[in-house]
């Protein structure tokens, strides 16, 4: 079962990452507007963000699939939206790396997957992001837009490519 939490640090801190998972060890550090990752040995690297100068949301945890962290970090939010920048930590690298992926919106993480839905404009979009265990990182595993009630397209997806619009 995939376990995230969601967790808040404050500006000028840093604060341990509260879930079993490889890369759990680190802390994430908000400090002087830069989020950094602080590893157990007390090396320090950026996670390339713009400024925060505020709270930052963070849903940080693993899902069944892999042992590996995964954090989302909020980026943005309008009055309909909330933006999240993806990272998932690189065993090889022992670093958290920006997801393929990147950004999720209004996020939720239902059992092994993440479900990405937002408004632009009139479309609304509903993705459906699967984790890989061959790369170690999401993908997008359906991809809907909805035009109207009942006019939307869909697609399919594996790890490589997208089916033809439905």
């Amino acid at each position: 079962m995939q376990i995230f939490k969601n967790i808040v640090i404050k500006p000028e801190s840093e604060l341990a990452l509260p879930t079993s998972c490889v890369g759990s060890n680190n802390k994430v550090r908000l400090k002087d507007d830069r989020v950094s990752i602080v590893k157990e040995s007390g090396e320090t690297y950026s996670l390339g963000l713009d400024e925060q100068s505020e709270e930052l949301p963070i849903f940080f945890g693993s899902n069944v699939s892999s042992d590996v962290c995964v954090m989302a970090i909020k980026y943005a939010e309008n009055d309909v939206n909330e933006s999240f920048s993806l990272f998932v930590f690189n065993e090889g690298a022992g670093k958290y790396k920006a997801s393929a992926v990147h950004m999720i919106t209004n996020p939720e993480f239902v059992g092994d997957e993440i479900s990405s839905n937002y408004n632009d404009g009139p479309v609304t979009h509903n993705d459906k992001l699967c984790f890989s265990r061959k790369a170690k990182d999401y993908y997008a595993c359906e991809k809907r837009e909805q035009f109207a009630e009942k006019l939307e397209r869909k697609q399919e997806c594996n790890e490589l490519s997208c089916s033809d619009s439905q």
